[in-house]
């Protein structure tokens, strides 16, 4: 019989071909380990979703309350805590804004506007970009609020060095 490649522990090896195999639940993603363990110095970059860095922060802050829970304190080294501390490091730029103003810049996405302008466009990769975001913001809609967000506001670093059309991204809500 052949060996069956699961990212998880649980599951016999009596699949044949493309057969079926349960629905992976928290339970069996939770099982998945990462070869670089929790203290990886690397940043998590490998979720196939525009929105990836969403769910990468919010289980972030879920695996930090879990740990927690262990050790009774919210100090860590983990990639978890440094993933949760950037959150906080950016909401306090955000907060500060006025402080910041000649290092960064704000950058408005207007969820109905921009969207349709990207799938309005005759750029055949701004169209499915358009299309992309579309189908995530309608079926990740409940997961994460999408439905009652009107617009995404991007914190846009400036550096004076570089060209200033360039866009460097650190972070939104």
């Amino acid at each position: 019989m052949s060996y069956i490649l699961r990212l998880h522990k649980e599951g016999d090896n009596t699949l044949k071909d493309w057969g079926v195999s349960s629905q992976y639940g928290r339970y069996v993603i939770d099982q998945i380990e990462d070869p670089d363990g929790e203290s990886s110095t690397r940043e998590i970059t490998s979720i196939p979703s525009p929105f990836a860095r969403i769910d990468l922060v919010k289980t972030a802050f879920a695996k930090v309350v879990q740990m927690a829970k262990k050790t009774k304190t919210l100090d860590g080294f983990t990639i978890h805590h440094k993933m949760v501390s950037d959150c906080f490091d950016v909401g306090q730029l955000f907060y500060e804004f006025d402080k910041h103003k000649d290092k960064f810049e704000l950058i408005v996405w207007d969820k109905d506007i921009d969207l349709q302008a990207l799938l309005d466009s005759t750029n055949p990769a701004h169209k499915q970009l358009g299309e992309t975001y579309r189908i995530y913001l309608s079926q990740d809609s409940e997961t994460y609020n999408f439905q009652l967000m009107d617009r995404m506001y991007m914190l846009n670093f400036i550096k004076p060095e570089h060209d200033t059309t360039e866009i460097n991204i650190i972070g939104g809500t």
